[in-house]
């Protein structure tokens, strides 16, 4: 028998950007301040969003903040629970970097010109570099350390091919991103090894792509590639 959810707390409508930060905040605050006690169950995403004003996506990346930082516990099938408060929890929404949906989003608008750029920049040794990647990644546990650095590694190179030192550098930082502790907190939530061979695939149509100097084979990859990492994540 699944314990009864928190009474009804009365949350603030989420009005500006980094939502997901501003949600993860306020449950913070109820826990510090005992209002929310370890154990209470936190009601389901959908209701929160419905408290909130937000959508669920944006609740399910404050969720996931708030795990990292200590503060829940998500058990799948039976709910997000309150743990025991920790001695210093940090701030989140003055830690928060960019949310998963801004990132996404700024991925879906720069890597496919990246990827068309590169398409007629890319030298051999690039192609190569990203076909080992792939490679990596095909036999890899989807998961792992191996499959993370062989993906991080794989959009790096790209950037460097396309031949644009500041796109390069913008892709870096994006992907950098993907490297802390909530990023992992998602992929672990995600764990679904058809739709990683599905991205791997994606990957290995870009390489063809730079094999034959496809700008337009190439931009039309990485854009499938970006709708499908934002679908496999945040799809409800």
């Amino acid at each position: 028998m699944q314990p009864d959810a928190a009474p009804p707390t009365r949350f603030k409508v989420i009005q500006a950007r980094r939502v997901y930060a501003q949600i993860a905040e306020q449950v913070a605050e109820l826990i510090r301040t005992a209002e929310l006690k370890p154990g209470d169950r936190l009601p389901a995403e959908r209701d929160l969003a419905k408290q909130f004003g937000v959508s669920r996506p944006s609740v399910r990346e404050a969720m996931i903040a708030l795990e990292a930082a200590g503060l829940v516990q998500v058990r799948p099938g039976e709910g997000i629970f309150v743990q025991d408060r920790p001695a210093q929890a940090p701030s989140i929404a003055r830690e928060a970097a960019p949310s998963w949906l801004e990132q996404l989003e700024a991925c879906s608008l720069i890597e496919p010109e990246v990827a068309a750029l590169a398409a007629r920049s890319a030298e051999p040794g690039h192609i190569a570099d990203l076909a080992a990647a792939v490679a990596r990644m095909s036999v890899a546990d989807p998961d792992g350390d191996i499959a993370a650095d062989a993906r991080h590694q794989f959009h790096l190179v790209l950037a460097q091919a396309c031949g644009n030192s500041f796109m390069a550098k913008t892709v870096k930082e994006l992907w950098d991103l993907r490297r802390g502790a909530m990023w992992e907190g998602i992929r672990k939530r995600r764990h679904d090894p058809a739709r990683h061979r599905l991205a791997n695939g994606l990957r290995g149509e870009i390489v063809t792509a730079l094999t034959d100097k496809d700008p337009v084979l190439a931009r039309r990859a990485m854009k499938r590639l970006c709708q499908e990492i934002r679908s496999r994540y945040f799809s409800d």
